[in-house]
């Protein structure tokens, strides 16, 4: 995950949002029958647990090599609370994070959708919210590649 805007970004992420029996309350807003719709094209568990975090502030010379504070005090304490097995990798504007999940259903693709939660502040300091559900899978074939898709919710 990469940080595009010039301000830190909170991140919540619900992997297991989609898993069977995963409750009753239709994440980011959708619709029960929306929900159902999703969970049913679900062929994963997905193993790893809701999780949130922080990302630094976009800054595009952060790739030239130069040392642009990676070891601030903030940066220090985001990687201390980061749980590793979930982000075993930051720098700066970006995370690397691992989502585990077992088969359920090996005839078909695997396939799975998490919820994703974002906040930040733009120049002006206004709050800026944004709910998503992202879809993960394996390449289907005649429909292109295998990133993934993300549907905006309300």
């Amino acid at each position: 995950m990469a940080n595009p805007v010039d301000s830190e970004m909170k991140v919540v992420v619900d992997p297991t949002a989609f898993n069977a029996g995963a409750g009753s309350e239709a994440p980011c807003g959708l619709s029960p029958s929306r929900r159902s719709e999703l969970s049913a094209e679900q062929t994963v568990r997905v193993l790893t647990k809701p999780f949130q975090t922080a990302i630094g502030r976009f800054n595009e010379l952060a790739d030239v090599g130069a040392d642009f504070g990676e070891d601030t005090e903030s940066m220090k304490a985001l990687k201390q609370q980061d749980d590793l097995d979930v982000i075993p990798e930051r720098h700066l504007y970006k995370v690397l994070v691992r989502v585990r999940f077992e088969v359920i259903e090996p005839d078909r693709p695997w396939a799975f959708y998490c919820t994703l939660s974002l906040s930040f502040a733009d120049p002006e300091g206004r709050r800026h919210s944004v709910d998503l559900v992202l879809r993960f899978g394996a390449p289907q074939p005649g429909r292109g590649s295998a990133a993934p898709r993300t549907a905006w919710c309300t």
